[in-house]
């Protein structure tokens, strides 16, 4: 699901604009979580951490959308490079 909801969130994005789609995501994400928390069902588990990676997978391709949408194609390298290091040193 990771590798996936991107592409079909990254087109409504486009189509219905990137709030409505990330305020969607981050219920889908929190949801997730939450279910996650109550579970104690194996395959309800793996249901739901899909579902958690379909919230979560989303924000990386609106990310670079937004930053598409509000920065030259010269300064696009150097925000992307922000955006992506400090997803890096969030995981840790």
């Amino acid at each position: 699901m990771q590798a996936v909801a991107p592409l079909f969130f990254g087109d409504l994005s486009d189509q219905v604009g990137r709030r409505p789609v990330y305020a969607l995501t981050f219920l889908i994400y929190l949801g997730a979580n939450i279910g996650l928390a109550l579970q104690d069902n194996y395959a309800a588990l793996m249901v739901l951490r899909a579902l958690q990676s379909t919230g979560s997978s989303a924000t990386v391709a609106i990310g670079n959308a937004v930053i598409a949408d509000i920065a030259t194609s010269a300064e696009r390298g150097g925000y992307i490079t922000a955006v992506v290091a400090s997803a890096q040193f969030s995981r840790r």
